[in-house]
């Protein structure tokens, strides 16, 4: 996705190929359940490969934070700044004004800092933000997290084996990941156990802490891979093709079934790192260095990042067609070999952006995605008062219907027994009786008709009531995911609809 060049390494980046591949065919809409895993081999290849790129610095008493962070920032930071200046633009054109593009701009302000997964991790789940075009950017904040933690403890292990004098700095950097290692996976295991806990699995997936564990495998494996090879050796060919099999399999069947990764995620893991160390020879290696798989892992960071927004876009135009978003996914690898050629090589090769000019780069994005923002959210508000009804407010102190009537878990302190409550807070218009009461119910789809039914509803003169949760639709079978938060929804669903007697209910 994102990391160094692994030109002298062919076969990882062949593995970058597959994993970039499994990941747009997965988000196109083809049947390849298990393509979201392609982000797990990311952050197993992110480890492996910043490992080997600072061994010989390090060596070379060579290493330093400024060189480290000047190179993360010109490697990731201008194709980030030009894919999401363009995405910001399209949301104004194709997002809803009332709520979906708030989100989008929300995530986006977040991943100019490095905490788009923070700001997701806000949302009710992961599955139901597929209209929010920043999503995918989660990914990309949990890497730069680990770039964040990564050179310290570098620094930490060589200052050690500095006072210590027994071992080298590869020792101590090999024994501190090891603990961060089994820390962090021990930690992913006991948040996972427990599948019908959303809170824990949303935590899980979008954050550094329980994720940390992939990204050193990857480390290990790059420290320890002579010793690994050499005990492994006459196992080599068995663990070559186990883990070549294990991964098509768990990117071919796992479902991800609207849930969040379990422990069977040790399998992607452990198989990506098996064809790391053991994957550059045979006819496996072969496959793995071929010039399409190899081409994919050099375009991987920017299809990666025009892939989704773009596949968004084309959903909203063409909605359920597999083929447009296949077709606007070949396209989205055309630009990323555009902007690989005019935007990431020149700026990966301009040694000169170093030190405070890279700050300087860093900062002009955040400023400049921030500015793109205000001006996006200035254009929605604009818009809003010009399609909304004179006597309309949408303010978040006069109108609940986006920050409290469709709710997260957040607000079940007083959101689930209280039919009157809803009644009060979330009926529009305010003080009014209807002959026909409307009750529209359901989850973030019915968030962004909000608008356009509470039009609807004063054009008729029938007073409209608008509640729901996302991730949680009027049905009686919900997410398992979310299936404690559900269910209570639901009861409340139907407690309301008897209170209320509405001539109208609208499901969503």
């Amino acid at each position: 996705m994102n990391t160094e060049p692994t030109g002298h390494l062919p076969h990882v980046q062949g593995l970058r190929g597959i994993a970039v591949l499994a990941v747009v065919l997965y988000h196109s809409g083809l049947p390849l359940h298990g393509g979201y895993l392609g982000v797990d081999i990311f952050f197993v290849i992110s480890g492996y490969v910043v490992t080997l790129s600072i061994k010989q610095q390090i060596t070379d008493n060579r290493f330093s934070l400024g060189e480290f962070y000047s190179r993360r920032i010109r490697r990731l930071i201008p194709l980030l700044t030009l894919v999401n200046l363009v995405a910001i633009a399209l949301c104004v054109f194709f997002l809803s004004l009332f709520g979906e593009i708030q989100k989008g701009l929300s995530t986006v302000r977040w991943s100019s800092f490095f905490g788009a997964n923070i700001q997701l991790l806000n949302e009710n789940s992961y599955t139901k933000l597929t209209r929010n075009p920043f999503r995918h950017l989660w990914s990309l904040a949990v890497e730069e997290q680990f770039y964040f933690i990564y050179p310290i403890v570098a620094i930490v292990a060589i200052q050690i084996s500095k006072w210590t004098k027994k071992y080298n700095w590869k020792a101590w950097f090999g024994r501190l990941f090891l603990v961060l290692f089994t820390v962090s996976f021990i930690y992913y295991l006991l948040l996972t156990k427990n599948s019908l806990s959303e809170s824990n699995l949303k935590y899980a997936f979008f954050s550094i802490t329980p994720r940390f564990w992939e990204f050193a495998s990857g480390v290990l494996i790059a420290v320890y891979s002579s010793n690994l090879k050499k005990t492994a050796k006459p196992l080599t060919p068995v663990i070559r093709y186990t883990a070549a099999i294990s991964l098509m399999i768990v990117l071919s069947l796992l479902h991800s079934n609207h849930q969040l990764p379990r422990a069977i995620l040790v399998i992607p893991v452990a198989a990506t790192t098996g064809m790391i160390l053991f994957g550059d020879t045979g006819r496996l290696g072969k496959l793995l260095a071929s010039r399409p798989l190899t081409y994919l892992g050099d375009v991987s960071y920017g299809w990666y990042l025009w892939h989704w927004p773009l596949i968004v876009f084309t959903n909203i135009i063409f909605p359920g067609n597999i083929a447009a978003a296949i077709a606007v996914s070949i396209f989205a690898l055309a630009l990323s070999h555009f902007t690989y050629q005019r935007i990431e090589k020149p700026f990966r090769r301009n040694f000169k952006i170093r030190g405070l000019k890279a700050a300087a780069v860093l900062i002009g994005s955040i400023l400049v995605i921030s500015l793109s923002v205000t001006g996006a959210n200035a254009i929605g508000k604009l818009a809003r008062e010009k399609l909304l009804p004179i006597d309309q407010a949408w303010d978040d102190k006069e109108n609940n219907v986006l920050n409290e009537c469709f709710v997260g878990e957040r607000y079940v302190s007083w959101v689930f027994n209280d039919p009157g409550l809803i009644s009060d807070r979330c009926s529009w218009p305010k003080k009014t009786s209807s002959q026909y009461p409307i009750f529209a119910l359901g989850d973030s789809h019915m968030a962004s008709y909000s608008a356009g039914l509470m039009t609807a509803s004063a054009a008729i003169g029938s007073e409209i009531t608008l509640y729901g949760a996302a991730g949680c639709p009027p049905i009686l079978a919900p997410p398992k995911a979310s299936i404690q938060f559900c269910n209570r929804m639901s009861a409340v669903y139907i407690n309301t609809i008897i209170a209320f007697r509405p001539s109208v209910v609208i499901l969503s």
